[in-house]
């Protein structure tokens, strides 16, 4: 204490105190809680678990969220000096997309007295299981009249068998080859015939059958068009949009619109 310092014989009471010092949350919480990417067919519970520590002394620790997002359970430490952990678990069912909510902590100390409420954010994203590899292709310069093939991979990321129904561009000169398939997974060369100068950006769209429900998996693809050698202007790029047609390594049609 200083009063002892401050209330001696001949001691000058300062006009001013100037009090330094820190607010430090009652609850740490070590590491983030993200999901990441999860596939609509994985099977669950998709569930994290991080640790938490409570600074001062409390008698309980609740946790709570919205319950269409998922639920959430606080684990006491096995011994004194050892953190806690707060569950979570996702609800089945949540939509393709992201998704990000907060749990809110809420500490009661010895007395009975609740500390503010404390948030910690859990991110991630519900996938379609079947997936492209890569998912944007840069075919870089291409000159008119000079096609260009990239392979690809379509993969189910809980290894399940699936179907390819289809594919469809909105872009003339664009056509997929289906080379192979073997149960999670299908082998897929994309050709690019080049129909316009300048950067152009397309997408292919699959359609497939995974689970016994339909989905359309888009493929992302650029390139540059050049002028041929010795050609004049470039045509101008076509803005109809047809089916794709795909067809079996010796060229016949699986199926065309």
């Amino acid at each position: 204490s200083l009063y002892p310092q401050i209330s001696g014989p001949g001691a000058a009471l300062p006009t001013e105190w100037r009090i330094r010092g820190r607010v430090r949350k009652a609850i740490v919480v070590t590491g983030a809680v993200d999901f990441g990417d999860v596939s609509v067919l994985e099977p669950g519970p998709h569930s994290r678990r991080v640790e938490v520590r409570c600074l001062p002394p409390v008698r309980s620790l609740s946790a709570a969220c919205d319950p269409e997002y998922g639920t959430v359970e606080v684990l006491p430490p096995q011994q004194p000096s050892d953190p806690g952990r707060l569950g979570v678990s996702l609800s089945k069912g949540l939509p393709l997309g992201r998704f990000d909510f907060n749990v809110r902590l809420t500490p009661e100390l010895l007395d009975g007295a609740l500390l503010p409420v404390q948030t910690v954010r859990v991110t991630g994203r519900i996938v379609n299981d079947v997936q492209v590899i890569p998912p944007e292709v840069a075919l870089g310069l291409l000159r008119l009249g000079m096609p260009a093939e990239e392979s690809i991979l379509l993969r189910s990321r809980t290894g399940q068998p699936f179907l390819v129904e289809s594919a469809e561009s909105p872009m003339d000169g664009v056509s997929v080859t289906l080379s192979r398939q073997e149960g999670g997974a299908v082998t897929i060369r994309l050709h690019v015939d080049p129909k316009s100068t300048g950067a152009t950006s397309g997408t292919v769209g699959f359609r497939v059958v995974s689970g016994g429900e339909s989905t359309v998996v888009p493929l992302r693809f650029s390139y540059v068009g050049l002028e041929s050698a010795g050609s004049g202007p470039a045509a101008d790029s076509a803005s109809s949009a047809d089916q794709v047609r795909v067809v079996d390594d010796q060229g016949s049609a699986l199926w065309q619109q």
